[in-house]
């Protein structure tokens, strides 16, 4: 199965055109760059369209915390299978997917109590984990100050073992 994963485009996804054809498209997360634009929202639904893949799933990332506060509007990803702390099958394979980000209380997970009962949860039979915020120490680190890691233990812990 030849899967493409992208993340971070902030509105650029159009200018996106290396391997964007395959079997399964994941999105983890800020396709959009200001979280109430919703025109932004609405062309990224379309560009989805466009893909040459069998299935797309999006996770929201924390740019789209308007999916949060206005949960009505995740119907306008119809191009895809939105995933929030949840899991989808797609030919066999199990996928779970999560916006949630340790530093940010949209979507539900403001604590480290929290963050840990969500990830307890995400079945030990999955496939592919898809987060918009990064595990501890796994690609983390902050671009602006060297040795600052921004992910999450509680996420971290609950594969590491």
């Amino acid at each position: 199965m030849k899967v493409v994963c992208l993340s971070d485009t902030h509105n650029l996804h159009r200018t996106i055109t290396a391997h964007m054809e395959g079997d399964l498209f994941i999105h983890a997360g800020d396709f959009s760059f200001f979280f109430d634009d919703m025109p932004a929202i609405r062309d990224f639904n379309v560009w989805l369209g466009e893909l040459r893949f069998r299935h797309k799933v999006v996770v929201p990332g924390n740019h789209e915390r308007i999916m949060y506060e206005k949960p009505e509007l995740r119907r306008i990803i119809t191009n895809a299978k939105l995933l929030i702390n949840e899991a989808v099958t797609i030919e066999g394979m199990k996928l779970w997917g999560s916006p949630v980000t340790c530093d940010d209380k949209a979507f539900g997970c403001a604590t480290q109590e929290e963050r840990r009962a969500l990830y307890a949860s995400i079945p030990l039979d999955t496939d592919i984990v898809v987060t918009h915020g990064p595990a501890y120490g796994v690609l983390d680190e902050e671009f602006r100050a060297k040795g600052v890691h921004r992910g999450c233990r509680n996420f971290w812990l609950r594969f590491s073992a």
